[in-house]
């Protein structure tokens, strides 16, 4: 991985690559990113970013190449019980295209800079 993380999530992606999602840091503090690991090429992907860092969260695949991550842990007092974050993997998108945000306030307004439709 490209950043050490614990209590993270690893979604297999109908692509055969595995979305490595949020966590905690080697200092206890929740990451904000996520990376892809090629399993092909034994590699890992530039991180991305997520709009919360959390851990003990559940990353769901949806589709093929769709995962909705939610809930979880913000700190370890903090649970998460809105916003979700829904990567979808595109083939030769940067990291920030792949990810979409929601929360309580417009579910439906994508993550800033996202440029991710659909």
């Amino acid at each position: 991985m490209n950043r050490p993380r614990s209590l993270h999530t690893a979604t297999l992606l109908g692509d055969g690559n595995v979305l490595i999602a949020g966590g905690l840091s080697p200092t206890g503090f929740p990451e904000a990113t996520f990376e892809v690991y090629d399993t092909f090429g034994n590699t890992f992907g530039s991180p991305g970013v997520l709009v919360l860092g959390r851990s003990y969260h559940s990353a769901t695949l949806v589709d093929q190449d769709l995962v909705v991550i939610a809930g979880g842990r913000q700190t370890r007092r903090t649970f998460l019980g809105s916003g979700i974050d829904a990567f979808r993997a595109c083939a030769g998108c940067d990291a920030g295209a792949a990810v979409r945000s929601f929360g309580d306030a417009d579910r439906a307004a994508p993550h800033s800079g996202s440029g991710w439709t659909g």
